[in-house]
């Protein structure tokens, strides 16, 4: 009987009918039901296949919605508002930027020199912070988008395009593109970047250039072909127009990775087609670059203007919790805000996973150490001169012992109105570059074992951990008004110049609707300075200027030799701007130009606007 039931064409087991041929078959279907290592073989498999255009959009996409997260509410507001502080932020300055830099393109003018502001002076844009390539970008967005969105566009732009160009560079070193996930998110989404935008630093939080830079300087000492050197000079050449201190932080960054290759490839580094290469790119960047930069920079008082500022890094801000996280309810922030700068300035905390994915892809692995030992010298070195002259540990600042950045402080580059622990972009830098070389070390450790699988799903939680440690929390937005009263000294023809009292740059934001010229301005860099004071000892100039209204009388008073001033620099309007200035000072100005008997036009939200009347 049982012979024939396994003889049989099928046997009955409860509900089901099987065929003895396929029990075996049956048993594996149910074990692979159990065991989900194919599965995870297969989804490997799949990411293999999947088309490298495919992953860098999806990963593209995966930046962008991190990006509006970590900028949140800036998307809701997006028309009307940018990212900074009120009160505590440069961020309409770059607007005008943009608005600059288009007049001057458009009319074949050279873009570095104007009199727009500070008026009658020749003012010299080379060494503010000007952000020349920002402008170039935006002539191409500007005809269909206002100003704010197209700085909007380009600051989330950077953020994404920083992340992906630190994945596509961990990917091209470490020979596996899902390796470069988590170097992503470290190096575009750190804390110093938000902080520097809440600030109002567009220009220093603009990191995108930095892993093109160094991807195809790589590229260049590695390969031998035509392309690589030329973007190097493409790439290098828009970061040195785009700052001139997010220049110097990539030569540091260069110099690292051409010692590590100098030892590592040693006479594969000096072919002759490479010199060649090397002559292509010293040509295009002394040509587009170094010439007519530099000769723009030999008449710039560069004394007064680019002094360094000293913000000592803090140990336990640098090895602590990120001070605007929320999540974390950190100490920090107190901290930070007593220090000087405040949160811009110090918000450089480098996050603990972070560490231990560069720490631990020292120890663990000895394969390219070479290579990964230059990437953390990189880091130290940046987190060295990040402190300053001297080490600080809360507040407490060790003036016995000198760090390099005492002895450096003298020299080009490093004197060159440096703020210390901006140097942590390069710290940041290395760091990516170290947890990637971790991940993919993982991954190929346990390649072909089952646990090996799992490594990649344990990209998630590092992308997560990493994520949590950087979130600086909702950011602040500057909302910035627009008044009709603009449009009245748009459309009073003739060329003419407008003082605004005690101006900061939203008058400059203003500007950019009326077209007129400003008497002072607000550039960085201690610029606002130097230029101001040519203005001095003018009676009805250069008390309208100043911080406060306090202290008139005298020449100010003198109606004539006011209207003598304000003749010789054909000022024609005054405005006080309502939203910068309390309700004192708007009285004050008042009271002022009732005394010399200059009448108020128009006042709205906004702006109190006068006319100079015969």
């Amino acid at each position: 009987m049982r012979e024939e039931m396994l003889a049989g064409s099928s046997t009955a087991i409860g509900v089901y009918t099987l065929k003895p041929s396929s029990y075996n078959e049956s048993c594996n279907m149910v074990q692979n039901k159990i065991d989900f290592f194919p599965l995870l073989e297969n989804l490997k498999n799949h990411f293999r296949r999947f088309k490298p255009v495919y992953f860098w959009i999806v990963l593209g996409l995966f930046y962008l919605g991190l990006a509006i997260y970590f900028t949140w509410p800036l998307i809701p507001n997006f028309s009307r508002a940018i990212i900074g502080q009120f009160d505590f932020t440069d961020g309409p300055m770059f607007l005008w930027n943009f608005w600059v830099t288009k007049n001057a393109v458009l009319h074949l003018q050279n873009p570095f020199l104007t009199d727009l502001v500070y008026y009658p002076n020749q003012v010299n844009l080379s060494l503010v912070t000007y952000t020349f390539t920002s402008g170039l970008i935006s002539i191409f967005l500007q005809p269909f988008f206002n100003l704010i969105e197209t700085l909007n566009i380009i600051t989330i732009g950077s953020i994404v395009a920083s992340a992906l160009g630190m994945s596509v560079l961990v990917g091209y070193l470490t020979k596996n593109r899902l390796a470069g996930i988590v170097p992503g998110v470290i190096f575009g989404f750190s804390p110093y970047v938000f902080s520097h935008l809440m600030a109002g630093h567009y220009n220093l939080a603009l990191l995108w250039l930095f892993p093109l830079i160094a991807l195809f300087f790589i590229k260049s000492l590695r390969e031998e072909s035509f392309i690589n050197p030329i973007l190097f000079s493409l790439f290098l050449i828009l970061q040195s127009y785009l700052d001139l201190q997010l220049l110097f932080y990539s030569a540091i960054i260069l110099l690292f990775i051409f010692l590590q290759h100098l030892i590592t490839y040693n006479k594969k580094l000096f072919t002759r087609q490479k010199l060649y290469y090397l002559l292509i790119f010293l040509g295009l960047y002394g040509v587009i670059f170094v010439l007519p930069f530099f000769n723009l920079v030999s008449t710039f008082n560069v004394k007064n203007a680019m002094e360094p500022t000293y913000n000592n890094g803090d140990l336990a801000i640098m090895f602590g919790q990120n001070p605007l996280n929320p999540l974390l309810n950190s100490p920090n922030y107190k901290m930070v805000l007593e220090m000087i700068g405040g949160y811009r300035e110090n918000v450089i905390t480098l996050g603990y996973s972070v560490l231990a994915f560069a720490f631990l892809s020292l120890i663990l692995f000895k394969k390219q150490f070479t290579e990964k030992l230059f990437y953390a010298l990189l880091a130290v070195a940046g987190m060295i001169l990040a402190f300053g002259p001297h080490p600080q540990i809360r507040h407490e600042v060790f003036y016995s012992i000198d760090f390099p950045f005492f002895y450096l402080q003298g020299l080009p580059g490093f004197n060159f109105g440096v703020v210390p622990t901006r140097f942590i972009v390069i710290a940041y830098f290395g760091l990516a570059v170290l947890a990637g070389f971790f991940i993919s070390e993982i991954a190929n450790y346990f390649n072909g074992k089952k646990v090996g699988y799992l490594i990649y799903c344990l990209i998630l939680p590092a992308v997560v951990l990493v994520t949590v440690e950087y979130y600086s929390g909702e950011m602040k937005l500057d909302f910035l008004p627009h008044s009709s009263i603009l449009e009245t000294i748009k459309n009073d023809p003739g060329d003419f110049a407008v003082l605004s009292l005690n101006p900061t740059t939203r008058d400059e934001y203003y500007q950019t609707f009326h077209g007129k010229k400003l008497i002072s301005g607000y550039l960085g860099r201690r610029v606002h300075e130097t230029y101001n004071a040519r203005y001095a000892n003018l009676p009805g100039v250069s008390h309208l200027l100043a911080i406060n209204l306090d202290g008139l009388g005298g020449d100010d008073l003198n109606r004539d030799l006011a209207r003598e001033n304000w003749a010789k620099l054909n000022i024609k309007y005054f405005t006080i701007d309502k939203t910068t200035h309390n309700e004192e000072f708007v009285r004050k100005g008042e009271d002022y130009f009732t005394a010399v008997g200059v009448n108020k036009v128009a006042e709205d939200a906004s702006i109190v606007l006068y006319r100079i009347t015969e």
